[in-house]
């Protein structure tokens, strides 16, 4: 497999930009290519040392220099868009330690194994290629590739091969060295054993049955002179079923041979005994692979007891910490996730308040109202259904606040002033709308009844309400990290991706 030494050295500067290294020697042809997918609109940036008048551009954007200089030594850049490629070009005139490593391409092939060594074509152009020339030991060959049938100790060594150009009549070059290291190929000590590997353990429990098969290749058996058994105690085994350990006649499939050992049950003398798979073959000798046994570790009773408590109490901690904590935990992921309601279900707000009075008269303010609003819309991006403002004039109270509850997907009930009195046949058609579509409903309670130390009295359907959602405090906090924010946003339903704020259309 050929090892290429790249021509090129990535260096990531602060920013983030990769330089590549580029090594050419002293008049020969490189190319520098743009990496990006459009080649019609390069700006090449090159060193204000360089002569311009003796770079070309092919039509894919490519820069070539035709006879690499020292004034052309420096840094390119090509731009296409936002897309940049950087090159640091070194030419040199004796070959330095600093790109002899992206100068030198090295393959390793085995004796007696056929091999191809190609000429590498990193930084070189796509076009006008006349072709190539190898060098080694004053020996020249011709073409793209050298082929060695069978690779010989008389192969080693370093090959150069020679890319020719031609540009306007005239011949440009460029050199690459190839090393080639030859190495003996290993011996196979079991050839003709497909399995067992040699010396291979099989790990068995000990009373057990167990069957361990001893496969040759078909191609190295010869069935009038070759034979393949089994070996215990230097002695053959046996190929009678009623003793302990046994062996069968040989079993040919396809192009393998098997022929198999029997243990009825494995015992503790097993265990210390070499079991031999060997292949007698005139035409090669004698092949063997020895194996062995061995108990199977038993399991650490310490560790499964261990592991047997730890498990349940780390799912108790899990389970009383997601219960403690579920609601940092559903909005975290919500925020963080971005988690939003993706599937239309044809309603139109996120969420309806609508405003109640218990009998105690506690209510919100208007600046309390003020804030509720804008910071459920402005802040956390709700779409909400306010009576105020998306209902049209001129429709009866009940019908828009029954609609505004059904194209809603929560019911927000916020304690209000007094003169906001909802009528009890109202609460009660409300209750049917909220059973009968399982749309949330989220209950506001005013900090001073807290305070008070008892729950609002409430008339009988609005209690009925009241035990159909879930209940939190109004604390009239602006902080969005307060715990009130965090309960009411868990209650509610994740924020509609798309809102699409109407006005409930007039009855006729």
């Amino acid at each position: 497999m050929l090892r290429a030494l790249l021509l090129l050295l990535f260096i990531t500067t602060s920013k983030g930009v990769t330089l590549e290294k580029v090594c050419v020697k002293s008049g020969e042809i490189v190319a520098l290519e743009c990496s990006g997918p459009n080649k019609s609109q390069e700006i090449w940036t090159t060193p204000q040392t360089s002569d311009r008048g003796a770079m070309n551009w092919t039509a894919d954007g490519t820069l070539v220099l035709l006879s690499a200089s020292d004034t052309q030594q420096g840094n390119y850049t090509c731009t296409q868009g936002k897309k940049k490629t950087y090159y640091e070009l070194i030419v040199y005139t004796t070959l330095s330690s600093d790109c002899e490593n992206f100068t030198l391409f090295s393959l390793t092939c085995h004796i007696g194994d056929s091999c191809t060594l190609k000429c590498p074509t990193a930084f070189i152009p796509k076009v006008n290629r006349k072709g190539v020339t190898w060098s080694k030991d004053d020996k020249v060959y011709e073409g793209k590739e050298i082929y060695f049938t069978k690779v010989q100790e008389s192969h080693r060594g370093a090959y150069s091969c020679f890319w020719s150009f031609e540009y306007n009549r005239h011949i440009y070059n460029r050199t690459f060295t190839v090393k080639l290291y030859v190495e003996p190929k290993e011996n196979i000590k079991n050839t003709g054993i497909i399995s067992p590997s040699p010396n291979a353990v099989f790990h068995v429990d000990v009373g057990s049955s167990l069957n361990i098969n001893c496969t040759v290749e078909a191609q190295s058996f010869s069935q009038l002179f070759d034979e393949v058994y089994w070996i215990m105690n230097k002695s053959s085994v046996k190929k009678n079923s009623g003793l302990r350990v046994h062996t069968k006649m040989r079993i040919k499939e396809n192009e393998t041979i098997t022929v198999p050992l029997i243990f009825k049950e494995v015992s503790d003398e097993d265990l210390s005994t070499v079991f031999t798979c060997k292949l007698e073959s005139v035409s090669q000798g004698a092949i063997a692979v020895n194996i062995t046994l061995a108990r199977k570790a038993r399991p650490s009773y310490v560790a499964v007891a261990v592991v047997t408590v730890v498990i349940p109490v780390v799912l108790v901690v899990s389970v009383l910490i997601s219960i403690k904590y579920k609601i940092h935990i559903t909005l975290f992921l919500r925020d963080t996730l971005r988690l939003r309601n993706t599937v239309s279900d044809g309603k139109r707000f996120d969420a309806c308040i609508m405003y109640y009075t218990g009998e105690q008269g506690a209510g919100l303010s208007e600046e309390d109202k003020r804030i509720l609003q804008n910071m459920l819309e402005d802040h956390f991006g709700y779409n909400l259904c306010l009576f105020d403002r998306d209902v049209l004039p001129g429709r009866a109270v009940a019908d828009a606040v029954l609609e505004c509850v059904e194209q809603s997907r929560a019911l927000l009930m916020v304690p209000a002033s007094p003169d906001l009195n909802s009528e009890s046949a109202l609460l009660s058609a409300v209750h049917e709308a909220l059973v009968e579509r399982q749309t949330r409903l989220v209950f506001i309670q005013n900090k001073a009844t807290e305070k008070a130390g008892a729950h609002p009295v409430l008339p009988e359907t609005l209690q009925l309400l009241a035990d159909l959602g879930h209940g939190v405090t109004w604390k009239g906090s602006f902080d969005q990290s307060s715990f009130f924010w965090k309960q009411l946003r868990y209650y509610l339903p994740p924020v509609q991706q798309h809102h699409k704020i109407t006005l409930l259309p007039q009855t006729v």
